[in-house]
């Protein structure tokens, strides 16, 4: 379980992208000659201390902002990441089932096996892909494979694709780069109101074309790119990648 809680810093910390290939590495190691069970138990396990330690921050919103007591807040936690977690388990049954003992054929195996965990994850019941693996390798020397790897990498592909949009800066509006940008008020139709602690909802747009967003106690990074609007010859359409970096950053209190 340490090696699965592990697992999770390096997508609040992408720096410690090397840890989280360790951390798989020892898991492999373990169902490399474990049973069938033993290997589903060992998933499981690894699983539910990853997710747990992924998505721990739904333990805030449930009982800061949902009300919730704090019991039923942390075992709705525990009961989410523990049933995320079957997808892994019965991927590790599967390897135990067909590895062979042959290095290179066994590494094929078992990173099939990953593959199928983290895309039923992602897609079943609508998916829960939060925490995925491919997270932590947005600045890794892996993110040169994403083009090749899939579902499996999406969050490498999502950095890769920010860090090459290009930028146009110069069409923003003087004043808006480098600057912190706050969400201050709320309007539509049915509704409008201001905004209760606007500083925690921001946006800052660099001149190298990164944009970083909080939205309360979450943190993410995008790229964006700028173009003139089609409607508005003195105005402009500014687009977010759809390939963003996010992380967490509540406090329990």
């Amino acid at each position: 379980m340490l090696l699965g809680a592990l697992h999770a810093l390096p997508t609040a910390y992408p720096q410690l992208w090397w840890l989280q290939l360790l951390c798989v590495a020892g898991l492999a190691h373990r169902v490399a000659s474990a049973p069938v069970g033993r290997s589903a138990l060992l998933g499981f396990a690894f699983g539910t201390a990853w997710l747990c330690a992924g998505t721990w921050w739904l333990y805030v919103s449930m009982r800061r902002y949902g009300g919730l007591s704090a019991p039923l807040a942390a075992g709705a936690v525990l009961a989410l990441s523990a049933f995320l977690s079957i997808y892994l388990s019965a991927a590790m049954a599967l390897f135990a089932k067909l590895r062979r003992n042959r290095l290179w054929l066994d590494v094929l195996i078992f990173g099939g096996c990953w593959l199928l965990a983290e895309l039923a994850r992602g897609f079943i019941l609508t998916g829960f892909p939060w925490a995925a693996s491919g997270y932590a390798h947005v600045d890794s020397p892996l993110a040169m494979l994403a083009p090749v790897s899939g579902s499996l990498a999406d969050g490498v592909e999502q950095a890769q694709s920010a860090d090459t949009a290009a930028p146009d800066a110069y069409a923003l509006p003087e004043g808006v780069l480098d600057a912190t940008w706050q969400w201050t008020w709320f309007g539509s139709g049915a509704e409008q109101f201001d905004v209760d602690h606007p500083e925690h909802y921001t946006l800052h747009f660099s001149a190298d074309g990164n944009l970083a967003i909080q939205a309360d106690c979450n943190r993410g990074r995008a790229g964006f790119t700028v173009a003139a609007h089609r409607q508005h010859s003195r105005g402009c359409r500014l687009s977010r990648s759809p390939r963003a970096r996010e992380s967490h950053a509540c406090s329990l209190r």
